[in-house]
């Protein structure tokens, strides 16, 4: 939620258990601190509620219909493998991560030709319909992207 904060505002954060990148431990957004009339601080309902999808930690593959993935984060296209186990029809792929009731599940999405450039929309926040199709030996879904 950076997009959402200004410098010099007050944030009010939680530690979480474990480390994040370089050992670093990793902070939960929970609020905005605003200045309130006069000087006072007092905690303001800036509060941006994240969208939440389907969970995909516990979906059942295959499947025939869309999903929901609210995307929490995403990664860059890239040209499938040609010994991926991808379809003919599928040329691209892009990893995300899918806010749902566990948390973040990731997920391979796959590309046919005629939608490849979908890869290049997809971003943080947005909620795109996916069909699973298997789950991989690391725990990841892969799925098919089945929107617009």
């Amino acid at each position: 939620l950076a997009e959402f904060v200004d410098v010099g505002q007050r944030l009010r954060v939680r530690v979480r258990p474990g480390s994040g990148l370089r050992g670093m431990p990793v902070l939960e957004f929970l609020t905005t601190i605003g200045e309130g009339v006069g000087g006072d601080t007092e905690a303001e309902a800036l509060v941006r509620v994240a969208a939440v999808g389907a969970d995909w930690a516990q979906v059942g593959v295959p499947g025939g219909t869309p999903l929901p993935c609210a995307i929490a984060s995403v990664g860059l296209p890239e040209p499938v493998p040609e010994d991926g186990g991808y379809g003919p029809e599928i040329t691209h792929r892009l990893r995300v991560a899918c806010l749902g009731g566990s948390g973040r599940s990731y997920v391979d999405v796959a590309f046919p030709a005629a939608l490849q450039r979908a890869a290049l929309r997809l971003r943080r926040g947005d909620i795109v319909p996916l069909v699973p199709v298997a789950r991989t030996g690391a725990g990841w879904v892969r799925a098919r992207y089945a929107g617009p």
